[in-house]
C-alpha cells in the first residue's frame, strides 16, 4: 500500500474563497453535531475544531462488525502492519482506512486546517466538500493519479481518511510505460468510492458527530 502522496489539481485556483474579513456560515457547535452550510467550502476561515477524540483507532477491530456488507466488500478487511490503518484488496482496487497520526515535534504538526487551505499541494487538484451533510472534507488524488485520498474533518486534532487505489496490477502496468493514470478518470472513478466508504462509516463510527460536534 506504499502509494500515498498527495496531487491536487488546478482547482485550488479557481475556488472562490471567501475573504477573511467574511463571517462564514458556520453553525454553533452543538450536541448532535449540526448540519453544515455547504456554501462554506469557498471560506478559507473555518472556525476548525481540534478537542475531540480520535473516532478511529486505526485497527478493524473498531469497525462495524458488519463492515463487509456495510462498503459492498467480499472480504473483510485487515489491520495493517503497526496498527496503521486498516485495509483491504478487492477486484476493483484497494482500500486504505486511518486516521491521521499527529507528529510529536510541534513545528512539524500538521491539522485540518492545513489540509482545508491546500498548504502543501497548491496548484494541484483538490476539492473541498461536506459528507455525510455534518463533516469538512477535502479530496484529491494521489502520486500519478492513482489513488484518491479524502481527508475528513471531525473536530479532533487528527483528520480521519479514506484512501481508494489502483489495483497493484493497473498501477505496475502504468509504471512500465512511465505513464500516468488520467486525473479526471481518477478523479471520477476512485473518488466517489472514497466518499461513498466515509459517508458509511462515519455515521457508524461517530454517533451524532461532525465536524462542529461539542
Amino acid at each position: 500500500m506504499g502509494k500515498r502522496a498527495v496531487l491536487v489539481s488546478s482547482l485550488l485556483a479557481t475556488l472562490a474563497v471567501a475573504s477573511a474579513c467574511t463571517s462564514p456560515p458556520e453553525p454553533p457547535v452543538g450536541a448532535p453535531a449540526p448540519k453544515l452550510d455547504p456554501d462554506a467550502v469557498a471560506y478559507d476561515n473555518l472556525d476548525f475544531q481540534k478537542g475531540r477524540k480520535p473516532v478511529f483507532d486505526n485497527t478493524c477491530k473498531t469497525l462495524p462488525p458488519n463492515i463487509t456488507t456495510l462498503l459492498g466488500l467480499t472480504k473483510p478487511p485487515r489491520t495493517g502492519f503497526n496498527n496503521q490503518a486498516c485495509i483491504g484488496a478487492e477486484e476493483w482496487g484497494e482500500f486504505m482506512i486511518a486516521q491521521f497520526a499527529q507528529r510529536d515535534r510541534k513545528s512539524e504538526q500538521k491539522f485540518f486546517s492545513d489540509v482545508w487551505k491546500g498548504d502543501e499541494v497548491a496548484g494541484r487538484y483538490f476539492e473541498r466538500l461536506i459528507v455525510a451533510e455534518r463533516y469538512y472534507a477535502v479530496q484529491s488524488l494521489g502520486y500519478d493519479n492513482a489513488s484518491c485520498e479524502l481527508v475528513v474533518d471531525t473536530g479532533s486534532s487528527t483528520p480521519f481518511k479514506v484512501s481508494i487505489y489502483y489495483t497493484d496490477a493497473e498501477t505496475e502496468a502504468k509504471r512500465k510505460l512511465d505513464e500516468k493514470f488520467d486525473p479526471a478518470a481518477s478523479r471520477d472513478q476512485l473518488c466517489p468510492r472514497a466518499r461513498d466508504f466515509a459517508g458509511k462509516l462515519l455515521p457508524a463510527i461517530d454517533p451524532d458527530g461532525g465536524s462542529r460536534k461539542s
